[in-house]
């Protein structure tokens, strides 16, 4: 029937491609939606995984990296629209490092993205905050909500509205677009943060 659209289970993945900086995933979605395809970085803790799922669930294309030297070589092979950066569990800092490295390999407006361990939502945006980034991606986010935050990320990245700068903006801006989230319940259960 013209004009429906294939589940997401039903879609073919696009076989990665193998860059010397990193393995690249298309979107089917985006390249049948015309979408740019400029990839997101995805880097350290499950970044095959993690960029392998976020170009078959999205119109997002992705480079998965696995060092920072990679981040470096990524700047000379493709116009990166930013990264998702999560430490891995035997290196924590390692996203600050990798945000901080994107940030001087490619220059221009783009989108920095903290991938958090802890589920405390005020502890995540101190540490995103600390990092460099934009915003903040919680454990067990629901995916939807997930990309409709990317998306209104990179929207205001396009538009040159401003992004959340402050701990108390990011966690502002959390709750918009994670209103159901269950991590809100721990801030509930305690006592308000001072800012």
């Amino acid at each position: 029937m013209s004009g429906e659209r294939p589940a997401l289970d039903d879609l073919e993945p696009v076989p990665p491609r193998s860059l010397s900086c990193g393995q690249l995933f298309l979107s089917r979605l985006g390249l049948d939606r015309d979408a740019p395809q400029y990839p997101l970085i995805i880097f350290g803790h499950d970044a095959l995984d993690t960029a392998a799922f976020f170009a078959h669930a999205s119109t997002l294309c992705t480079l998965a990296v696995n060092s920072l030297e990679q981040i470096r070589d990524a700047a000379g092979q493709v116009s990166a629209i930013g990264i998702f950066a999560m430490s891995p569990a035997d290196e924590p800092g390692a996203a600050a490092e990798a945000i901080a490295t994107f940030r001087d390999a490619f220059q221009g407006p783009a989108l920095y993205l903290y991938g958090s361990w802890t589920t405390d939502p005020e502890q995540a945006v101190h540490h995103a905050i600390a990092a460099g980034a934009h915003g903040v991606i919680m454990p067990d986010t629901d995916v939807q909500e997930m990309f409709g935050y990317i998306y209104a990320l990179l929207e205001a990245i396009g538009e040159e509205r401003p992004l959340p700068a402050s701990e108390r903006e990011l966690l502002d801006h959390l709750r918009v677009a994670f209103p159901g989230s269950p991590f809100w319940q721990q801030i509930e259960e305690r006592e308000p943060a001072v800012w």
